[in-house]
């Protein structure tokens, strides 16, 4: 509310902003306790999202993949190579005499006689100039429309092939059109022989057109173009394979009905479905077939799609792979065999189906074939570089957990000195450095036996690595190591057979876990947001009731003030005209 001067009088709005400052004390503190609220929120949050972080790490290493699985090395891997397994034994295999096992195959014994389809082209109806003499195809359009028909020219503009624009200069002969029409992206193969002009498309097929429009220049009427029976629009023919069955070379010998390709059975429409159709739906399918038609051969092929498989045809009903129609067989039922694969490993004889294979826990495939004297190696032995990289990041997400929570209870945070996080800072710090004493957790009783030892720095407490005694400890036992941290037993009891990053996991879980499961009640930092959430709705409702408060007490003081230096103006004006009468008589 505007509040005007008055001479000698108080600004009352002054008066009224420095009452509402003091009243409004206990309402700047509510929001100060808000904002307080919302940045510890804020700040649990935080520390929710690094927990979550070191949970992931702990996750690797409750994995006996991290541990177990051992890594294999080829020595020459154009001819094997491999992939080690959970506890795949470490040794070197020696490979000699490779014969890889091939696919089963079988192509069309004959040609199909199939048409390879036609383009779309619109070719001049007759000679460019009609009579004896022939136009020369390098005359600038200038001197050219002096020897074009009567009634014939070509002058500067444009046109459309395919939707393509092509411009037309006075300089231009015929050749640098056809060029320009070539190279316009259309699609189109422009020539000129024996006086006529071709436009053809350069695909074969129904849906490929030939296309001519908006021509300003005459080049279509001078070049015999719109005479042709095909214009403005010409279409080509799908080649056979397309084109519906009952269309196509093959029509005559195949009939709706069925084939059997390894006891997946597929149904024929002639009148609808083309060989292309056919041919998708054996690829899509769970045959493990890979079919194709070769235009070149004009011949269908069969191949398995796994190295030493079999195909095997049969109940073909609609005679599509008879004599006469693909000419793959006559026979109701017929199976074309691949070959297995043959080796030598440290002096065995081998043979399998497949040029994959596994053996003592290792997988290893054939990818070349090694002739009498030659050889490749495998090695098998302790992937502990697969070791290092999860301990590694289990050691870098505690250390940012950590610095984590000692950022946050530092001096003027949202949780200066919150006794709880400081309650799990010490017990993470006791979690790494005690022992693990579990049943059945090995010879391993402390992660500083696996590299892992905790740096005592004040409140710091960070963790780091050490290589060289993760190796000395996975080349005693690397089941040892995998027992420090991970379940021992698949039924296990809790607090009996459990490791290192189980337990570990576990106390997170306590803070982190986002819903009740089972016994297991919500986490402490979604719960504990969740009160503070709810004490922000009171926090509100009170601020809310307050501010309505304090503005009608603003404006209530505003009115009272208002009131009073009315009443000081009254008495001023009284004060005057008493102080003017006396002056009458003096």
């Amino acid at each position: 509310m505007a509040i005007g001067n008055v001479q000698n009088q108080f600004d009352i709005q002054e008066y009224v902003s420095q009452i509402m400052q003091y009243e409004r004390r206990p309402l700047t503190a509510l929001q100060d306790r808000k904002t307080n609220t919302e940045n510890q929120i804020t700040s649990w949050d935080s520390i929710n999202a690094t927990f979550k972080k070191l949970q992931s790490a702990l996750d690797e290493l409750q994995k006996s993949s991290t541990f177990l699985t051992n890594k294999a090395t080829s020595s020459d891997s154009s001819i094997v190579t491999a992939t080690g397994g959970v506890n795949s034994a470490e040794t070197t295999y020696t490979f000699s005499d490779i014969t890889l096992a091939a696919a089963a195959s079988k192509t069309s014994t004959s040609a199909l006689g199939f048409s390879s389809g036609t383009a779309a082209s619109i070719i001049s109806a007759t000679e460019i100039i009609t009579g004896a003499s022939s136009v020369n195809p390098n005359q600038a359009l200038s001197t050219l429309n002096l020897n074009l028909d009567p009634g014939k020219a070509v002058v500067s503009g444009s046109f459309y092939v395919n939707g393509k624009k092509i411009t037309v200069e006075s300089t231009d002969t015929i050749y640098t059109i056809l060029s320009k029409i070539n190279s316009s992206g259309a699609n189109i193969e422009a020539t000129f022989a024996d006086d006529t002009i071709t436009i053809q498309q350069k695909t074969a097929g129904v849906s490929y057109s030939v296309r001519l429009s908006d021509d300003t220049t005459g080049f279509f009427d001078a070049m015999k173009l719109d005479d042709a029976s095909d214009y403005p629009s010409a279409y080509g023919v799908n080649p056979d394979w397309q084109r519906t069955l009952a269309d196509s070379a093959i029509g005559g010998t195949v009939t709706d009905g069925y084939f059997n390709i390894n006891n997946i059975t597929f149904s024929v429409d002639v009148d609808s479905e083309s060989l292309s159709n056919i041919i998708n739906k054996i690829n899509s399918s769970e045959a493990g077939v890979l079919a194709f038609y070769d235009s070149a051969a004009d011949k269908v092929t069969l191949t398995s799609t796994v190295d030493g498989q079999d195909i095997t045809l049969k109940n073909d009903t609609a005679g599509l792979f008879a004599t006469g129609a693909l000419n793959i067989t006559d026979l109701a039922e017929e199976t074309f065999t691949g070959t297995s694969s043959t080796f030598t490993i440290n002096g065995t004889v081998m043979t399998r189906s497949s040029n994959t294979f596994e053996l003592n826990g290792t997988t290893f495939t054939l990818r070349g074939s090694l002739a009498s004297g030659e050889t490749a190696t495998i090695t098998v032995e302790k992937d502990t570089d697969k070791t290092e990289t999860a301990l590694r990041e289990f050691v870098d997400k505690y250390n940012d957990t950590i610095s984590e929570i000692n950022a946050k209870v530092a001096a003027d945070q949202p949780l200066e000195n919150n006794r709880k996080l400081k309650a799990i800072h010490r017990a993470l710090r006791s979690m790494v450095a005690g022992s693990i004493s579990h049943e059945g957790n090995g010879n391993l009783k402390h992660l500083s036996e696996v590299g892992i030892s905790i740096n005592h720095e004040g409140r710091n407490s960070t963790l780091s690595f050490d290589r060289a005694k993760l190796v000395e400890a996975m080349n005693n036992d690397v089941n040892d190591v995998f027992k420090l941290f991970a379940i021992n037993t698949e039924n296990y009891v809790w607090d009996d057979d459990v490791g290192f990053s189980v337990d570990f996991e576990e106390y997170l879980k306590d803070f982190t876990r986002r819903y009740k499961k089972g016994d297991d009640p919500r986490g402490y930092i979604p719960t504990h947001n969740d009160f503070l959430r709810d004490s922000i709705d009171r926090l509100d409702r009170r601020i809310e009731r307050m501010e309505e408060r304090m503005d009608q007490r603003e404006q209530s003081l505003i009115e009272e003030f208002t009131e009073l230096q009315n009443a000081v103006a009254k008495l001023e004006n009284m004060s005057f005209s008493l102080v003017s009468f006396m002056n009458q008589f003096s």
